[in-house]
Formats: structure tokens, C-alpha cells, sequence
């Protein structure tokens, strides 16, 4: 991603995703976002076909969150950090997608990417935003972070499978 060299501000977001029963028939998942810069508190629960899995929330909820950047119709001098505990989204996002891309979203091991669907609604989300990625933590005390969690587990026991 391209970052503008002026920056005036700089718009901490957190996000998070929940599975419980992660890998079984009877998963309910759930996703959360929270930025106290954007005043903004998502907790949405995983309504897809397809089943969840606790990458696949930690992904949707980062979906969910460049989502609503773009509602704020953002001006250049601003950065959007997106703040995830989730070492597999920010790798991805950062380091991982662009090889993928190269070889066909083949890994380098010549293997599909797992959850290619969702890579490549961030990457498209992504498009022409000023976004940064970092890796934060998890329950390690970090408002932010421990916010989004809250808010990503409250929506996936909401739900009734």
C-alpha cells in the first residue's frame, strides 16, 4: 500500500474475529471492529453459507472495517492502522498477498490459498486507501484489542446453530 507522505492523522482500528467450536459442524462465528478515533463499535455475526472458522473472522472483521473507511470517504492526509492479533491477516496483507498474486494465488509451495475468496475482497477493499497493517498482541491488556474481541465473541454467541 501506498502511504501519503503527509500525514495528519493517523485512525487506529481494531479488529477481531471469534469461532466458537472452531472446525466443527456446530462453529458460530463472530467479528469485531472498534476504533475509538472513528467512534465506531461493530459486533457482527457470521450469517454466511459458508462455515466459519476463526481465520475466516479475523479476516471478515478487517473486511467489515476497510467497509467503514470508505463510509467516511477518508481525505489523503489521513492513515488508517488496522490493528489485528491475527499474525495470519497482517502477513497476509502485508507480506503474502502480493506473491500469491504473482503465481496465480498459488503459495509457494505450488498449493491454492486458503481462503482465496476473502484475500480477494481485502485486496479489492483495500484499493486506494491509505491502510496500514500491525500486528497487536491479543489479551495481552491493549483496550483496543481486548474492545474488538468483546465485540467479535459477543456476536458469534449470539447466534443460534
Amino acid at each position: 500500500m501506498q502511504i501519503s507522505r503527509m500525514v495528519h492523522r493517523m485512525v487506529n482500528i481494531y479488529t477481531d474475529g471469534a469461532c466458537i467450536n472452531n472446525g466443527l459442524p456446530d462453529a458460530k462465528g463472530g467479528m469485531g471492529v472498534f476504533s475509538q478515533d472513528m467512534d465506531l463499535e461493530l459486533s457482527i455475526p457470521w450469517e454466511m453459507e459458508v462455515e466459519p472458522t476463526n481465520q475466516r473472522c479475523e479476516m471478515g472483521a478487517v473486511v467489515y472495517a476497510l467497509v467503514a473507511i470508505k463510509k467516511t470517504e477518508p481525505s489523503q492526509d489521513t492513515v488508517f492502522q488496522i490493528l489485528s492479533d491475527s499474525e495470519y491477516v497482517v502477513k497476509g496483507m502485508n507480506e503474502w498477498m502480493r506473491h500469491w498474486k504473482n503465481r496465480g494465488w498459488k503459495t509457494a509451495k505450488g498449493k491454492e490459498v486458503k481462503n482465496r475468496w476473502l484475500w480477494e475482497l481485502l485486496d479489492s477493499q483495500s484499493k486506494g486507501l491509505n491502510v496500514i497493517f500491525k500486528h497487536v498482541r491479543g489479551h495481552s491488556g491493549v483496550l483496543g484489542n481486548e474492545k474488538a474481541d468483546s465485540l467479535a465473541l459477543s456476536a458469534a454467541e449470539s447466534l443460534n446453530v
